[in-house]
């Protein structure tokens, strides 16, 4: 075989074996950095005592996953922007928390109490709760992303939400096939929650609803440019 074509298979061979190590690599990083930022989330949640911790917190996990899909880039200041964001957010996001838990609270109450109800109220009201109970999932996805991307007030943030879930639920839909493929994982592998419970299911969900407000903002771009010609 001519040298010149060995040293340009070998030189192939390398770069190919490059780029999987730096795919290893990026991907070695990834899981350093989710793990860290659910370490994160677990300190601020138990710092405001869990019930007035774990809304903010969240809130903040999503501020850190917008500016790291911005940037394009993990070489931000993680702890200090999830600080910064713990502060910004932590009565809005304490009040959406709530209306969010309590929704979800009477939801479950009334699926405990379907059972024994005579068999058409018992399938009137599952299509009814099973509606909803649709509805607030989709709201519940959306609140905080929408809380962290458009700085919303405690209306606002629902409202956004309710439009922008209902106008994506093919988005929806993924980030829920996702968050049960995670919960069956980690059921398995119960080891890995205190690593991966909060912040993949944050990333999937940060991911699918920045789609969705990327597809907005250009349909937005699109009809100012439109208008402007008329």
């Amino acid at each position: 075989m001519p040298t010149f074509i060995f040293m340009k298979m070998k030189g192939a061979t390398t770069l190919k074996k490059n780029s999987i190590v730096n795919r290893l690599y990026m991907l070695a990083e990834w899981i350093m950095y989710l793990a860290y930022l659910n370490l994160i989330w677990l300190l601020f949640t138990l710092l405001g005592l869990i019930v007035f911790g774990c809304a903010p917190a969240t809130a903040a996990l999503f501020a850190v996953w917008t500016k790291v899909s911005e940037e394009k880039t993990f070489k931000v200041s993680l702890f200090k922007s999830f600080f910064e964001a713990y502060k910004r957010y932590f009565m809005r996001a304490n009040f959406v928390g709530y209306s969010l838990a309590i929704v979800v609270a009477l939801l479950i109450f009334g699926f405990i109490n379907l059972p024994g109800l005579p068999t058409v109220v018992f399938f009137f009201l599952s299509l009814i709760l099973g509606g909803v109970g649709s509805i607030v999932l989709v709201v519940l996805f959306y609140s905080f992303p929408v809380l962290v991307n458009y700085n919303t007030s405690y209306v606002e943030t629902f409202k956004m939400a309710f439009i922008i879930g209902l106008s994506h639920l093919n988005h929806a839909i993924i980030m829920g096939l996702f968050l049960l493929i995670i919960s069956f994982a980690l059921n398995i592998s119960p080891g890995f929650m205190v690593f991966f419970l909060i912040s993949l299911p944050a990333y999937i969900i940060s991911k699918y609803t920045q789609k969705s407000f990327i597809q907005i903002n250009n349909s937005t771009e699109k009809d100012s440019v439109f208008d402007g010609q008329e």
